[in-house]
């Protein structure tokens, strides 16, 4: 990937259909064979993009071949986002469903089963039939049209998720669909955001919303709704979400919201119907199980996640051989596969979800061992799966996400066991020098900074803490609870390692004030961490010579007041002992 700089030659943009100079955006290489260089315009009136001089493939003739379609099951299909939408609207008087370029046909199945919709599905591609095989869903082979406008009953509902970017002129397509829509029915859809194409974007989500080969038009919010307008829909919404859109058009009055949650109950119900009614072993039955471990886990019903770790356990064992218990013997290490027929053979797509959702279910339950060991397999999990995704132009981001945060648990758990390497780790992951060259994204690496700097000092470990030191930012000083055992460790750093007990006294005076902003006027919350704070606030006071300063700290620890309540038994002994070798008290 190349990135532009510079004016484009004149074109029409197709989704706001202003004509000028256009904005050239990047270079890209097709994901399909012949793999030629695609260059991505941006219109300079909507900021919607478009692949210049490239026409879409026929839908139908693009196949990934079967571990695509594995993938897809397992990992890649967001069914949750996709359902998502369904419930921008309100679900009062829908009868009737449709689903445009349905995919394998996970929505056309959820609004069937669980929302007793008559649904409906159109797409001729082999994801279709493969689901129409597996789930049992009314899905045709074809394509919607004007033609056949008349022989189908118009639907109350429609959606078309990630469609709309793959034609490059969408006045046909948005009159077709609007054609099938009852008076008062509303239309969905969701596509890439134009507006997520920058170079700060991460790799694993711009590779997949680009889909260079598969992809034509990018909107911005401001295109999508010129052309949904212009298509002859009154009602319109276009929501921001991110590195997607979402939207809704009415032939009236449009009354969707997508901050509508998802009903995650009904989901769960959905995912665990699949899962039990799927062929043992199969694809689509690990990636239910895998999707279901992964809503307990988020849930905190962890007494519930025990079946479908039993049914994930004898899957990974029967299919591929690998030890669930044993995450530190998978075969993990070594050259990476070439394809993705290749690395199936190996272990499954989603096998970084499920030890990062085991994972964590080990560290909720103070299991820090197992938690290690998955984390750390999670991490190499997911490069693996990345680093061939992107050999044929994809990447998958929760693959990404999941692998990040796994490696934050893994290297926090290092520093313990290693604190003197704990310094040169986080350094690699600053750098990219992970195994897939990329640098551990920032908001991320400073929480790890962080905690391992915490840790650190916590357990004595000051010399390698204070070569951790020079990347704590000031704004790591957060209004939370770690943003003040941060400023508490800084200070600890002073005091017992630097000797600079004046810094250190800052440090505290400003742990502390953290900590009363948070209670806001009423009583602490913070249990012995405030006496704590105090206590060292007014000990470097005094050893700065700060005397009234000193005494102002330790008096809420000699002298119980409503703000502060009764100090800590404990600390208030070490504190007037201090106040009496300083003359505070008697």
């Amino acid at each position: 990937m190349e990135w532009l700089e510079g004016r484009g030659p004149e074109r029409r943009c197709p989704a706001c259909h202003a004509t000028q100079e256009t904005e050239r955006v990047l270079k890209i290489r097709s994901a399909l064979p012949p793999r030629e260089e695609l260059t991505l315009e941006r219109c300079a009136a909507c900021g919607s993009a478009f692949f210049a001089d490239f026409k879409e493939p026929a839908y139908e003739t693009v196949w990934g071949g079967d571990a695509a379609l594995s993938f897809y099951q397992e990992q890649g299909a967001g069914i949750d986002v996709m359902l998502a939408s369904l419930y921008a609207v309100p679900h009062q008087g829908i009868e009737r469903f449709l689903e445009i370029g349905c995919g394998f046909g996970f929505s056309v199945d959820f609004a069937s089963k669980i929302l007793g919709w008559k649904a409906h599905g159109i797409d001729p591609g082999p994801a279709a039939r493969l689901g129409r095989e597996l789930l049992g869903s009314s899905i045709d082979a074809t394509y919607l049209s004007l033609d056949n406008a008349d022989e189908r009953e118009a639907v109350d509902l429609m959606l078309a998720s990630e469609v709309i970017e793959h034609i490059a002129d969408p006045d046909p397509f948005l009159a077709v669909l609007a054609a099938h829509l009852t008076g008062n029915g509303t239309v969905l859809l969701t596509t890439p955001n134009a507006d997520a194409v920058r170079p700060e974007t991460s790799p694993a989500t711009l590779a997949p919303l680009l889909s260079a080969g598969y992809h034509v038009v990018l909107y911005s919010p401001k295109g999508l709704e010129a052309a949904l307008r212009r298509a002859g829909f009154a009602g319109v919404v276009v929501a921001d979400w991110g590195h997607s859109l979402r939207a809704a058009a009415s032939h009236g009055t449009c009354d969707a919201d997508f901050t509508r949650p998802l009903d995650r109950t009904a989901y769960r119900e959905y995912l665990a119907r699949i899962a039990a009614s799927a062929e043992a072993g199969s694809a689509l039955s690990l990636g239910m199980h895998g999707r279901l471990l992964k809503e307990l886990v988020n849930a905190g019903d962890y007494d519930a996640c025990e079946d479908t770790i039993a049914a994930v356990r004898a899957t990974l064992a029967s299919r591929w051989g690998l030890d669930f218990d044993a995450p530190e013997t998978m075969p993990l290490d070594g050259p990476l596969p070439g394809s993705l027929d290749d690395l199936y053979r190996i272990h499954p797509f989603n096998l970084a979800t499920l030890l990062y959702m085991t994972g964590t279910l080990a560290l909720a339950r103070n299991r820090d061992e197992e938690a290690h060991a998955r984390f750390a397999a999670a991490a190499k999990a997911s490069d693996r799966v990345r680093a061939v995704l992107r050999a044929i132009g994809s990447d998958d981001g929760e693959t990404e996400e999941l692998g990040w945060r796994a490696r934050v648990y893994a290297t926090a758990f290092d520093a313990r066991k290693s604190p003197d390497e704990a310094p040169a780790a986080l350094e690699r992951l600053a750098v990219g020098a992970d195994p897939l060259g990329e640098r551990m994204p920032e908001p991320l690496l400073a929480k790890l900074r962080r905690d391992v700097f915490i840790g650190l000092v916590g357990e004595g470990h000051h010399m390698a803490a204070e070569r951790v030191a020079p990347r704590i930012e000031a704004s790591d000083l957060t209004e939370d609870e770690r943003g003040v055992s941060l400023g508490f460790a800084l200070g600890i750093l002073e005091l017992n390692h630097r000797n600079s007990p004046k810094r250190a006294m800052n440090h505290f005076a400003g742990a502390r004030e953290r900590l009363d902003r948070m209670a806001d006027g009423g009583p602490h919350e913070t249990g012995s961490f405030v006496w704590a704070v105090r206590y060292h606030e007014g000990m470097a006071a005094l050893r700065a010579r700060e005397r009234s300063r000193g005494k102002t700290a330790m008096e809420p620890l000699l002298t119980p007041d409503a703000a502060y309540g009764t100090p800590d038994p404990a600390v208030a002994e070490d504190a007037l002992k201090i106040a009496r070798d300083y003359g505070l008290a008697r």
